[in-house]
């Protein structure tokens, strides 16, 4: 029982989200880690969302994100 308890404490520690989510809002980010957004879905995401599911498209992306998506904000976000 020890042994269990030991493995718990980590449990304690700050989480990623209590580090990203307070230096998100510093840096005028948007955090999407956490899939909590502070505004309503605009509706051709819904409809985005939808269809994936009837695709049967319903795995996580890779980590690193959606090679599309992340090309997307490259463009948009990388000052050249």
């Amino acid at each position: 029982m020890a042994r269990l308890a030991r493995r718990m404490d980590k449990f304690g520690a700050e989480t990623v989200w209590q580090e990203f989510s307070p230096l998100a809002i510093k840096e005028n980010a948007v955090a999407l880690g956490q899939g909590f957004p502070d505004w309503p879905s605009p509706d051709f995401v819904k409809d985005a969302m939808k269809r994936s599911q009837d695709e049967d498209q319903n795995q996580y992306c890779r980590s690193a994100g959606h090679p599309p998506l992340v090309k997307a904000i490259a463009k948009r976000w990388v000052v050249v």
